[in-house]
């Protein structure tokens, strides 16, 4: 970004990395145009570039995407440059000298320390920095196959059961969130960034428009995780009846706590582990099976799903005039063949 200076001359700042101290340095180019000191910027960057390590290439590139990127990637971005990079032999080595052998020996190794999506993870991160400095290296590395999680749907019988032992334990939070994960198919993050503002207790909707992720710097509040995901729930009555109408926050603690209350909540209630998550996936499980008879739009605009983005924002548009009938079935199912009334508050 060029900036014009008092006299009328334009400068770039070009970030070189940071000294031992961690403190970050700039060198700055000046020209009588703009585009002259753009041009001098992109010189100077380039001869700045033919030598450096992995390691400042990917520290320099994180600076670069450090306020284009979500905190969270940055965060997990953070960690990968410092344990599996810059700690590691590939970080040391220089753009000039680097090659396929030495490339696929760095993967292999983390093969047999992490998880295959990680090393993928690690290797988008390499790849990315890499042809930003030095966009005509190209490298054909072989990456592990990465094996499908192994994740536990909870049946019908089960979210009951989790609801109920939470409801009589008084745990008030973690009850709602419940309901939020499996009917409305919310994400922890969703949930625990959902303000009572967000409810409209006249048409029985909530406004899902922010998520809740964890930064370098604790917890922050950061937009939905796709555009898809910025959308309009119609709750049905078991929702609406148990959330609260003041204060700020629906539920008051942060993504971390409720993963692991949840967890110690499954062996309270004598039930297989299984994740939060997969409230999610039950959600979305049990209205696929035809049982509620909806269609797959319906549940892709309910979880907020990529994809369908038309009819997302035509049924957004119709929500204020007229429930959609596909709702009204998911609501009635819930309500009728799930939760009955066994929470309804009076």
């Amino acid at each position: 970004k060029a900036e014009k200076t008092k006299s009328g001359k334009y400068r770039v700042r070009v970030y070189v990395g940071k000294d031992a101290e961690g403190k970050q340095h700039f060198k700055s180019v000046t020209a009588p145009t703009k585009q002259e000191a753009i041009r001098a910027a992109r010189k100077l960057d380039w001869r700045m570039t033919d030598n450096i390590t992995v390691a400042e290439a990917v520290e320099r590139y994180l600076a670069l995407k450090q306020n284009v990127i979500s905190p969270s990637t940055y965060r997990s971005y953070e960690g990968i440059y410092k344990n599996k990079i810059s700690g590691n032999m590939i970080g040391s080595v220089k753009l000039s000298a680097l090659s396929p052998v030495k490339v696929q020996s760095w993967v292999s190794e983390l093969a047999t320390k992490v998880s295959a999506k990680t090393v993928k993870n690690c290797y988008g991160l390499f790849t990315a920095a890499v042809s930003t400095f030095a966009p005509e290296i190209h490298f054909y590395t072989k990456l592990p196959q990465r094996m499908k999680p192994q994740t536990r749907t909870p049946s019908s019988r089960e979210v009951l059961m989790l609801a109920e032992t939470a409801h009589a334990l008084g745990k008030r939070d973690l009850f709602i969130s419940i309901l939020l994960g499996s009917v409305c198919m919310m994400r922890r993050g969703e949930i625990c960034a959902l303000l009572v503002s967000d409810i409209d207790f006249d048409k029985n909707t909530i406004r899902i428009n922010k998520s809740q992720v964890r930064t370098k710097n604790g917890y922050a509040i950061k937009p939905p995780k796709t555009d898809a995901s910025n959308r309009i729930i119609v709750a049905p009555q078991v929702v609406m009846l148990n959330l609260p109408k003041e204060g700020e926050r629906i539920v008051s603690f942060n993504a971390e706590d409720l993963s692991k209350q949840f967890k110690r909540l499954c062996k309270r209630a004598g039930i297989e582990p299984c994740r939060f998550h997969d409230l999610r996936h039950y959600g979305a499980s049990i209205l696929a099976t035809g049982v509620a008879g909806v269609s797959t739009e319906a549940i892709k605009q309910r979880g907020g799903w990529s994809g369908d983005s038309m009819m997302k924002r035509v049924y957004i548009n119709q929500i204020g005039s007229e429930i959609d009938r596909e709702t009204m079935i998911i609501n009635t199912f819930f309500d009728d063949h799930v939760f009955g009334q066994h929470f309804w508050q009076t």
